[in-house]
């Protein structure tokens, strides 16, 4: 018997064809890694219509993958024209409220703030400040740490204290 995939929820702006391409292929990948991730672009047309969608989704996920751009940031911060980009704007609603009812902490590390380097050269211009605090990836460098929960170096195991600075216990 396996082991249930944990469920990710990949949070993202339209905003251009090719970034949507790479918002696409990071999904894919990760469902061939064994990650149970969802997008708005493996459905057709929700029964429930998309606003209640998005909200069954990111309450499911046990991780939400925020693709973070310029674009994205306005949007979860409400900055954007009326009617542009509704579904990033209310998801950033919906994720930021997360970060307000518990506090300001990343309960569960729900939240993990993704850039693509290529297009964001300062992701402090594309994540959003009340996201800054959290550990933010940088895709495709990163990736492992993302889709395996790994962190970025193990840790090493500790050896036998070897100087005098590390075997300072002794009074003096």
């Amino acid at each position: 018997m396996g082991s249930v995939p944990i469920r990710v929820f990949v949070s993202y702006s339209h905003d251009s064809p090719e970034h949507m391409g790479r918002v696409l292929a990071l999904a894919q990948r990760l469902r061939r890694d064994g990650v149970d991730a969802r997008l708005d672009r493996f459905v057709i047309s929700p029964a429930e219509g998309w606003a209640r969608w998005m909200i069954a989704e990111i309450e499911a996920a046990a991780r939400v993958i925020m693709v973070c751009t310029p674009t994205y940031r306005r949007r979860c911060e409400g900055r954007e024209d009326t009617g542009v980009g509704n579904g990033a704007s209310f998801e950033g609603l919906l994720l930021l409220q997360h970060l307000y009812d518990h506090g300001g902490k990343n309960h569960g590390r729900k939240l993990i703030p993704v850039y693509y380097p290529a297009d964001v050269p300062d992701p402090i211009e594309a994540i959003p400040p009340p996201l800054r605090p959290l550990s933010r990836y940088a895709l495709e460098r990163e990736y492992d740490a993302i889709s395996s929960g790994s962190p970025r170096s193990p840790r090493p195991p500790s050896g036998s204290p070897r100087s005098a600075l590390l075997a300072s216990t002794r009074s003096r």
